[in-house]
């Protein structure tokens, strides 16, 4: 019985949305097939380990077998929303699909492994062709149904953007670094986040700039900073050639009506100024995007940045020190500081 419910997933993995590749194992060759409840998919803030449930049920397939499933899907195509972390991205996501019938799905797994091999370079599992070939199998999967999916990815996942076809519709949402080192330095877990991709963010440098100093060295105020240089370093060509459309969070905010319409524009999400504004007059505005339970705000953000500046002030400095000294470094550390700094 097991057997056949297991491999029901792979037979419903074309026709039913609630079956989902929630993870890969590059090194099996394999994919993880899960059956997600309704009113969690429906709700997600993560498609990661949160998402599921003690009554989700899953398998895992051959990369093979999935492959061929996903093979009967059709090629929409998805958009893609990279970005800083911490930055309003998932506020954005939650806007675009109040303001438009598109479906969301916040920071699937399987992008999250693809950009971290990707990182390796040589020592890559995957050939940066068969990592494009994989990643074309994933957004198959997440296009599934009538409407139109934008995927909001981890913030690691900006590695991927160069993988995209040229004529993706994708958006690199950021702040500039001042505002990114005090968002980050707020947040009560900051430190662990930064400490669990930091290795691989300095790999990504690295490989540009063989002299920016190693993570041992750097604090927390520069683990930030590197967070910042890693992620807008990889959107950089991008977005200077137009591929990808840069927003920065802050000037979002300013004019929020006028530029979710653009966002929704370059995304290639159908809307209209009357939708746009009653999703910015609904409760997505008032509520905290990851964590919908709590309230926020653009002033409650404001206030966190002037706080933190105020008590993380000398991290806050050694992290915009790190980013001016290592753009001297290389070329497109120096491009990424004068395109989003």
């Amino acid at each position: 019985m097991a057997e056949q419910d297991n491999r029901a997933l792979l037979d419903d993995l074309a026709r039913d949305p609630l079956v989902f590749l929630h993870q890969i194992d590059l090194l099996a060759g394999a994919g993880l097939l899960v059956r997600l409840e309704r009113a969690r998919f429906a709700e997600h803030s993560f498609l990661d380990q949160r998402v599921l449930s003690p009554r989700t049920t899953g398998a895992w397939f051959s990369w093979d077998d999935i492959e061929r499933a996903a093979g009967l899907l059709p090629d929409k195509g998805v958009s893609v929303i990279f970005h800083l972390g911490h930055c309003g991205s998932t506020l954005i996501s939650r806007l675009v699909s109040a303001a438009s019938r598109a479906q969301a799905l916040r920071e699937p797994l399987v992008l999250r492994a693809l950009a971290l091999d990707a990182a390796e370079g040589a020592n890559a599992y995957l050939s940066p062709q068969a990592r494009r070939e994989r990643l074309r199998v994933c957004e198959r999967i997440f296009a599934r149904g009538a409407a139109p999916v934008v995927v909001k990815a981890t913030s690691i996942a900006s590695a991927l953007i160069g993988d995209r076809p040229d004529n993706a519709s994708d958006l690199f949402v950021y702040q500039k670094p001042e505002t990114h080192l005090a968002v980050i330095l707020a947040g009560p877990n900051s430190a662990v986040d930064l400490k669990a991709f930091a290795p691989m963010r300095r790999k990504r440098l690295a490989a540009l700039a063989p002299d920016i100093a190693p993570v041992h060295a750097l604090s927390a105020g520069e683990l930030a900073a590197l967070s910042w240089l890693s992620e807008a370093t990889a959107a950089l060509d991008a977005v200077e050639n137009g591929r990808v459309a840069g927003v920065d969070f802050d000037r979002f905010l300013g004019a929020p009506a006028e530029n979710l319409k653009a966002a929704c524009a370059a995304l290639r999400i159908e809307t209209n100024e009357a939708a746009c504004q009653a999703a910015l007059e609904g409760p997505i505005m008032t509520r905290y995007s990851k964590a919908p339970e709590h309230g926020y705000s653009a002033d409650l953000r404001n206030q966190v940045i002037a706080a933190a500046k105020r008590d993380h002030k000398s991290e806050i400095r050694k992290g915009l020190a790190f980013i001016e000294s290592a753009a001297n470094l290389a070329p497109p550390l120096a491009g990424a500081l004068a395109r989003f700094g």
